[in-house]
């Protein structure tokens, strides 16, 4: 047997055992493209120098149930995956879980669902392609890495995708190239090719998909191609394997397929198998040698670029708290607060990328210099999506795994449910991608969307890594930014739409999450509020006072903030002892707020009208009566 088709035969039966031993992948897609991956690994990925390496390759899986053939791959080629972590494939705490993660070395990419992987791999080549067109010169190109992504046919079929490939192909992302394992029973007579050539990409077929030569010829076309490129991979479920008649595969029938291909030993790789798979890294050590000598004749030929480019990706402290502090204090609409706060963060960050569907709607003035990103602008850092709020999230969460560089989304509320995925996905990643939301006309006044949507925001304080803010004012706000840029970490907040009375704050205490607004320990009652509900609660506590009774109030513009202060502050401001505690929120949502359902109660403001944004008195008399 030839050496080619043995180290396809190794990844197969390697990819077959993980299954068969797990119950979980995809045993037919594995089989089909264990070529592939083995031709892309050893001749055309580079993946030498690690994740400190700004010129190495991107790989992105986006068909999870072939997550056992990229460990095997992983493993055959030496990168930081070992035998007994293939045995441990789908274990709780293993280096080899379900999904890919970050964890593991040599993931570029975690993916855990269908439609993440391809506008994952979008985001980084857009942000590969920024990075090229402000870094790279004339016989200097710095940055020159692609960008690949191994889909099946239902990952194309993915809205989400289709979005993000036709954003792709607009912009003219030449570095990306998307392999798909194209299986014509499940394209439903769909004609892909002449479908992604209107897309503006460059579709390439290879119809012997088990064909090194062949398979060599159609990557290299791509990698020559002014577009983005598809390839796709022809298999038939029938032709392919025809023996394996399902996904998963038993440990019965693996021990045939060792048989079949001559195969001895379990999680075995030949000598031969694994050297032949290793002279790829010596290549790619000397072409990376040869890079770094490349990058100091750029150090001394363009120092000021060079400088650049190594601060580029270095997070400046953030000193806009100063100079912002005494024009917010006189600002009552936390829009323009907010805009304030994104143009003095943009001039301070110079790789922030700002992310909206329309260029009106981006939160900074757009000047000459600032253009919309585009194939005739690479440069700029302001990105339209137009009607792709399903990509949108995802894509932006591909730009921060590329060095983790920041991102912020602005988007109206309503577009909350299509990017929840997406928020989601930047929280299993711990990626700085900020998602800021707003209130739009077309989902105020409206009570049933507004209690599912605010829902959805508050169900989003149950994500790991992820922050939640919800300012009531404009010091307020400035604090939630200060947390979310010296954290780095992923961040979610909604943005009331009317203007409000300016309250007296102070930035330390808002920067901790919960602070109290007025009143003393040991009061009657002890009302806490986010956001525009903290104007109700005011106005609330104000009558309660009148009443006789005496008010904490506690204003809260991020409760997970909050919930990581030290234990003697969070005292300090809710007290074990404090009775009638009440929460006034948008849903009847409580998870959000420690969990704490027994003792506290909650009042959803919904409950009493339609538009919480028009604080009436007899909309302050009924909450009142319900907090009696």
């Amino acid at each position: 047997m030839k050496i080619l088709q043995k180290s396809y035969n190794t990844l197969r039966v390697l990819s077959a055992e993980m299954i068969a031993n797990s119950q979980v992948g995809d045993v037919r897609s594995c089989m089909m493209c264990a070529p592939v991956m083995f031709t892309l690994f050893k001749d055309y990925y580079n993946y030498f120098g690690g994740r400190e390496h700004i010129n190495r390759d991107r790989f992105v899986l986006a068909d999870v149930g072939m997550t056992p053939l990229y460990y095997a791959t992983l493993n055959l080629f030496g990168i930081n995956l070992t035998i007994d972590d293939l045995k441990d494939f789908g274990e709780q705490g293993s280096k080899t879980p379900v999904s890919p993660s970050l964890e593991t070395d040599g993931v570029d990419a975690g993916v855990s669902a269908k439609g993440q992987g391809i506008p994952t791999a979008v985001g980084l080549a857009l942000a590969s392609q920024s990075l090229a067109s402000k870094f790279n010169v004339q016989k200097f190109n710095v940055i020159s890495h692609y960008t690949y992504c191994l889909a099946s046919t239902s990952n194309l079929q993915e809205g989400v995708s289709q979005e993000a490939m036709a954003l792709a192909g607009n912009l003219k992302l030449s570095k990306l190239i998307v392999i798909c394992n194209f299986i014509e029973e499940q394209a439903l007579g769909e004609n892909l090719k002449k479908k992604y050539n209107a897309m503006g990409w460059n579709v390439i077929t290879v119809s012997r998909s088990s064909n090194a030569m062949f398979l060599g010829f159609a990557l290299t076309r791509a990698r020559l191609s002014q577009k983005p490129t598809l390839i796709l991979l022809k298999n038939t479920l029938k032709k392919n394997f025809p023996e394996i008649k399902s996904r998963l595969i038993t440990k019965n029938e693996v021990e045939k397929m060792k048989a079949d291909f001559g195969f001895n030993g379990s999680y075995k790789v030949e000598n031969n198998i694994r050297q032949y798979a290793v002279r790829t890294t010596r290549r790619l050590k000397v072409e990376y040698y040869k890079w770094e000598k490349r990058v100091v004749l750029y150090r001394n030929t363009h120092p000021q670029l060079s400088e650049e480019l190594n601060n580029y990706f270095v997070k400046p402290k953030l000193t806009i708290s100063k100079s912002l502090k005494s024009k917010l204090e006189a600002e009552k609409n936390l829009n323009e607060a907010n805009k304030m706060i994104i143009e003095a963060i943009k001039d301070n960050q110079k790789c922030l990328m700002l992310a909206s569907i329309k260029e009106k709607l981006l939160p900074i003035k757009i000047q000459e210099e600032q253009k919309i990103f585009s194939k005739k602008n690479y440069r700029a850092q302001n990105l339209v999506f137009g009607n792709r709020e399903n990509a949108m999230a995802e894509i932006c969460t591909g730009i921060s795994l590329y060095f983790g560089a920041p991102t912020y989304v602005y988007a109206p509320i309503c577009l909350l449910g299509q990017m929840l995925a997406g928020v989601e996905h930047s929280a299993q990643n711990n990626l700085p991608v900020m998602f800021c939301f707003y209130q739009s006309g077309n989902c105020v006044n409206q009570q049933k969307t507004n209690i599912e949507l605010y829902g959805q925001f508050e169900w989003l304080g149950n994500l790991k890594n992820i922050d939640i803010y919800q300012p009531a004012t404009s010091m307020e706000l400035l604090a939630c930014y200060k947390n979310i840029y010296e954290k780095g970490s992923p961040s979610c907040m909604v943005l009331p739409q009317r203007e409000y009375d300016l309250l007296d704050v102070d930035l330390d205490l808002a920067g901790k999450g919960a602070y109290v607004f007025e009143g003393k320990d040991n009061a009657n009652y002890t009302i806490v509020a986010s956001g525009r509900e903290f104007y109700i609660a005011k106005e609330v506590a104000t009558l309660l006072k009148k009443s006789g009774k005496t008010v904490k109030l506690i204003s809260s513009p991020s409760w997970t903030v909050f919930r990581g202060q030290p234990q003697k502050y969070r005292n300090s401001v809710l007290e074990s002892t404090d009775e009638n505690v009440v929460f006034l929120t948008r849903t009847n949502t409580k998870n959000l707020y420690d969990g704490k359902t027994n003792r506290f109660r909650y009042i959803n403001v919904n409950d009493f009208t339609d538009t919480p944004e028009i604080i009436t008195p007899e909309l302050i008399k009924a909450i009142r009566k319900a907090i009696n």
